[in-house]
């Protein structure tokens, strides 16, 4: 048995038994625990004597193990090694003969921005600002908080450390030549271009333009200057009228049944047969019955008795509103078995107005007797006056022509008081009407049609405007526009009804 003591609580130890060893100072020492092999490992180690700054060392104690060595460079990573630092150029800088980067020295100085070694001396550039230096630096910590600060000043007038290589390797010759070479053939191409499409050719197309009219040549070139001085051709009643029917028989053969029935209540003014189809299909499956009545007059419009037979049968609604609506209809149409309905309804304060002037359509005399009643009574309002005077011109009376006119002064009643005065032929209407017409959208029909009554011989300018209306984004508009060509420039027949 070989016993020793243990060197941190000084306890007896068998150095050959003994589970918990260590070496310390070159030997293998033995611990009683494991609690006194950790307590070793953790005691400060003592640090051997460094040699005086200055003077002669007096005692050996005082003596280094080496030399003194000073750390002048610290990686941004902040590990202090000897090992080569990957953040700078691999490639070794001219004129430096060891071949090798500059490992932990400072880029600035391997760049020759600095001074550095002899060998750089012809390359350094004069001496830059200290933004500059801060900005070549991002080895320190210091240097990083100095670029992040020159972000937000000036651009350093473009200097990148890209530029700086490539005028150590070529110089600013170089870097100049290069775009000047491909500048001068640049224009070299573009010159040989504009020779060989355009004046090469340009003799030959003068001889030709020379040559006697009996040419075929000069014929052919003629023609073609012709052609373009022409321009488009001009829009006519009947290129617009074949327009509109080609585009109102296209959206009727449309899956969406709301296309189908716009295009079709226009078509039908033609009495077109696929048109009167999808009108009687839409009456029978339609349930709200303002729409129901509204496509019943679309077909009896286009002359299909069953559009009839199905107001008449409106007349039988079980609400009074909807008897009101198709009554409005059959009067429309001049149908005289609207007038029983309509003179039931005129002792009603609520639609004595209304059924007064659909009345008047049919020139029945209570009509007449009740719509002057209301514009001379002194607690009827503006709206009301002013709907029964418009009624009372439409059906003849001419003597308020003078009011009527008025009315166009008045943004909110100029476009019916020029619908009343087309009716009988006052042409104070036709400004109104023309710019509604070229301008309007969902009142280019009733625009169009009073416009009719006015002139059957609409100004054959109007016909632009609404073909361009033919080419609108949306497809209300353009059937619109469509159905306001039929009226204008179709048979007086299409024109009939509103």
């Amino acid at each position: 048995m070989t016993m020793t003591t243990c060197p941190t609580c000084q306890k007896p130890v068998d150095s050959l038994r003994a589970r918990n060893v260590g070496v310390r100072d070159g030997k293998v020492v033995a611990y009683c625990s494991s609690e006194c092999a950790a307590a070793a490992e953790s005691r400060p180690i003592r640090l051997p004597p460094r040699t005086p700054a200055v003077g002669t060392p007096q005692h050996a104690d005082d003596l280094d193990s080496g030399p003194v060595i000073e750390i002048v460079h610290e990686p941004a990573s902040g590990v202090v090694t000897s090992a080569r630092d990957e953040r700078t150029d691999s490639r070794p800088v001219r004129g430096d003969s060891s071949g090798v980067n500059s490992g932990g020295m400072d880029s600035a100085v391997a760049s020759g921005e600095l001074g550095g070694s002899k060998g750089a001396k012809g390359r350094a550039r004069s001496q830059p600002s200290g933004r500059h230096l801060t900005r070549e630096r991002k080895d320190s910590t210091e240097s990083k908080a100095g670029w992040d600060w020159l972000d937000e000043e000036p651009a350093d007038q473009g200097r990148s450390r890209t530029a700086s290589v490539a005028e150590r390797e070529g110089g600013r010759s170089g870097r100049t030549f290069v775009p000047l070479l491909l500048g001068f053939l640049l224009l070299g191409a573009a010159a040989f271009g504009v020779y060989y499409l355009v004046l090469r050719d340009a003799p030959a197309k003068e001889r030709e333009l020379v040559k006697p009219v009996g040419s075929g040549s000069a014929a052919a070139a003629t023609d073609a200057a012709t052609a373009v001085d022409a321009g488009p051709p001009p829009i006519t009643r009947e290129t617009a009228l074949a327009s509109a029917i080609t585009l109102l028989r296209k959206y009727l053969a449309e899956s969406l049944p709301r296309v189908q029935r716009l295009a079709a209540g226009a078509l039908g003014r033609t009495g077109d047969p696929e048109a009167i189809t999808a009108l009687v299909h839409a009456v029978t499956q339609e349930k709200v019955p303002a729409a129901r009545f509204l496509l019943a007059y679309q077909l009896a419009r286009a002359g299909d008795k069953r559009g009839i037979d199905a107001l008449v049968a409106g007349l039988g609604s079980p609400a009074r509103g909807d008897k009101l609506d198709a009554a409005t209809r059959l009067a429309q149409l001049g149908d005289e078995r609207a007038k029983p309905l309509l003179t039931s309804l005129l002792g009603i304060r609520q639609h004595r107005l209304r059924a007064a002037e659909e009345l008047w359509r049919l020139a029945d005399p209570a009509a007449e007797k009740t719509l002057d009643q209301i514009r001379t009574d002194p607690k009827a309002g503006i709206d009301e006056k002013a709907t029964a005077t418009l009624a009372l011109l439409r059906g003849g009376r001419r003597e308020l022509a003078d009011e009527v006119r008025a009315l166009l002064e008045n943004d909110s009643w100029k476009a019916f008081a020029a619908y009343a005065l087309a009716e009988i032929k006052d042409e104070a209407a036709r400004p109104v009407l023309v710019e509604q017409v070229r301008k309007g959208v969902g009142v280019r029909v009733r625009a169009a049609y009073a416009l009719h009554r006015l002139d059957p011989e609409p100004p054959p300018e109007l016909m632009a405007p609404l073909v361009e209306g033919l080419a609108s984004k949306k497809d209300q508009e353009q059937i619109m526009a469509a159905e306001a060509i039929l009226v204008l420039a179709g048979d007086p027949q299409w024109a009939k009804y509103p």
